[in-house]
């Protein structure tokens, strides 16, 4: 058995990383982000 820091370098080794790119909104769908998407002012404007 391998401890459990030898088990995450062999994982990370094995998981490509793969290069984030640009796209419109209306063709995002099923992507995932490589940032956090910060809004300006929150909405709905009340604490509900």
């Amino acid at each position: 058995m391998i401890d459990l820091a030898k088990a995450q370098d062999l994982i990370l080794d094995a998981t490509p990383v793969l290069a984030h790119e640009s796209v419109p909104v209306m063709d995002a769908l099923e992507r995932v982000l490589v940032q956090d998407i910060y809004v300006a002012e929150d909405l709905p404007a009340a604490d509900i």
